[in-house]
């Protein structure tokens, strides 16, 4: 009812005309008369981390901050409210359940903070794709979805499709949508109080879509848009989407660059003294002041390098390989089934080879990130590693305990995931200190594809399945053929 209150609204008049005429001051005048305890300042979740670093009671009491973190005086009036506008166009004219994950996303940073307290809802999911009819649905794990005789059930839709979330979550995202529909509702009331907003019909001639608000850099030159910029306007934008193509481009890019790379390391003396560099001064043994071997770090730097540079060919290889076996397949459904229904067995399958490749590289980016970022040379100072053998399977890496005087244990752990929040979901969330240095190795699709692609390849694909298998290392010189 609120959305669909939200759009007929925006539909009847210019609301981007009608917030642009008020004032920077009366806006947030309006803003904090609509809702006086709205935070005033960007992030207020982490100003309440701050202010309460043992008190997990503390920022309970603050629930309503870590549901919406984004729904603040700061952000929703900066540069005369083009944030608001832009969140009020898009979740307006879509569905809450397109911002159903990105919702879900937003709330782990107040879960882990202890802000938010979910419930304990067992062996149940709730969907969170469609419309009216399906979004909201909860159903039980063995449950089919559907009157096919192969429907997906629950567990389906949770753990494999993604189109449904646990209902511990969904709770969340239900209260944490009502909240901002409401909050918008009550502030296009305020803007067009000459309306009659009892009426939710449609105007026989309504005025023309107006495209969505452009929201400009933030007070930067630089020509390009920041990363950590780019995700914090994530919630004033559209919904989150899959986009083929996109996907598709992506895997191209990063195979034409791990190709080049690995020529210019061939070619170019120099660009390979600066590579082998940046991995020997990023290196996690560095931390250990002195205890490590120089030559232990040199070789460990090597090694990395040349197995960063095989994977990445590999690895984007296949990853466009499965790409165009999906395109070719999809190719020959013109109409795939709704979302909730089954897919083609052929195309199902296609999309489950490609799944490993991207958890792979979620998974690396997991383990490599924390200790790089560790072992670089401005960061090192907040680090200490306890060197006890040659291999690192038994080091530890623990902060600096003048860190701990500023924040506790657990909000230090909440500010992991604020950096995830803020660089992507491709950073690391770390909460246990103790690492096991080991490889990550490719997985069997990658084998599988290399014998079908390449089966000049034979010699290479089975050193690579006895050192996976043994974890026993091999000649790195046998890939350079």
């Amino acid at each position: 009812m609120g959305q669909t209150s939200t759009h007929c609204v925006s539909s009847r008049k210019n609301d981007k005309e009608a917030g642009a005429k008020k004032t920077g001051v009366k806006r947030r005048e309006m803003l904090l008369e609509i809702q006086p305890d709205l935070p005033k300042t960007h992030s207020p979740e982490i100003r309440v981390v701050e202010s309460n670093p043992g008190d997990v009671n503390g920022r309970h009491s603050q629930r309503d901050v870590f549901l919406l973190p984004y729904a603040n005086l700061e952000d929703l009036s900066w540069n005369n409210g083009i944030q608001f506008l832009s969140l009020l166009h898009y979740r307006a004219r879509n569905f809450p359940s397109a911002f159903a994950h990105f919702d879900c996303d937003t709330l782990h940073f107040g879960i882990v903070a202890g802000g938010i307290r979910r419930i304990h809802a067992p062996d149940c999911s709730m969907l969170c794709f469609g419309g009216r009819e399906t979004y909201g649905n909860v159903v039980k794990w063995g449950e089919p979805i559907g009157k096919g005789k192969d429907a997906p059930d629950g567990f389906e839709l949770e753990w494999e499709w993604g189109e449904a979330m646990p209902l511990s979550d969904g709770l969340l995202v239900l209260e944490t949508q009502t909240k901002l529909i409401t909050l918008l509702l009550r502030v296009v009331s305020n803007i067009l109080y000459d309306q009659d907003l009892n009426d939710l019909t449609t105007p026989s001639a309504p005025a023309p879509v107006l495209p969505p608000p452009e929201i400009p850099l933030a007070g930067s030159s630089f020509e390009f848009l920041s990363l950590a910029r780019t995700n914090s306007l994530h919630a004033y934008t559209e919904p989150p989407g899959y986009s083929f193509a996109q996907l598709d481009d992506i895997a191209q890019t990063r195979y034409d660059l791990a190709v080049n790379h690995f020529i210019d390391l061939r070619t170019d003396p120099t660009y390979l003294s600066e590579q082998l560099n940046q991995y020997y001064i990023h290196r996690i043994e560095r931390l250990a002041n002195g205890a490590v071997p120089d030559v232990l770090v040199e070789n460990m730097a090597v090694t990395f390098l040349l197995l960063d540079t095989y994977n990445d060919i590999a690895k984007w290889h296949v990853f466009r390989k499965i790409l165009a076996e999906i395109s070719e397949i999809h190719a020959q459904f013109p109409s795939l089934p709704e979302r909730g229904a089954r897919l083609p067995h052929a195309y199902e399958n296609a999309l489950q080879e490609l799944r490993p490749l991207i958890i792979n590289l979620q998974q690396g980016c997991n383990v490599r990130f924390p200790t790089t970022m560790a072992g670089s040379p401005p960061l090192r100072q907040y680090f200490t590693v306890n060197f006890f053998d040659n291999t690192f399977s038994r080091n530890q890496l623990s902060y600096n305990p003048r860190i701990q005087k500023i924040r506790s244990p657990p909000s230090f752990a909440c500010c992991w995931t604020r950096m995830k929040n803020i660089f992507g979901k491709s950073l690391a969330f770390m909460t246990n200190w103790t690492c096991s240095w080991t490889i990550v190795n490719s997985t069997s699709v990658y084998l599988r594809y290399l014998e079908r692609c390449y089966p000049t390849w034979g010699h290479i694909i089975t050193s690579l399945k006895f050192w996976i298998l043994t974890g026993q290392k091999f000649e790195m010189k046998v890939l350079m053929i």
